[in-house]
């Protein structure tokens, strides 16, 4: 019971992930060779929403094999 629910956590943690991600690329502008996006400059690519999904899931993995190795 508990690996399912953590399996569903962490499709819904992609889901969040990839709808962040296309939320983000609508709103940014394409730049020429000579412009630099000031997003880039702004924040560290460990913000970047891939990195953020990645993240969770591998957490979710990590828990799922925790639960399936030392609990049961």
């Amino acid at each position: 019971m508990f690996t399912l629910f953590f399996i569903s956590l962490a499709v819904l943690v992609v889901a969040a992930g990839l709808w962040w991600t296309m939320k983000v690329a609508k709103k940014q502008k394409v730049y020429t060779e000579d412009e630099v996006n000031p997003a880039v400059s702004r924040h560290p690519a460990v913000l970047n929403p891939v990195f953020i999904t990645y993240i969770g899931f591998t957490a979710v993995v990590i828990v799922i094999i925790y639960i399936a190795f030392f609990v049961y």
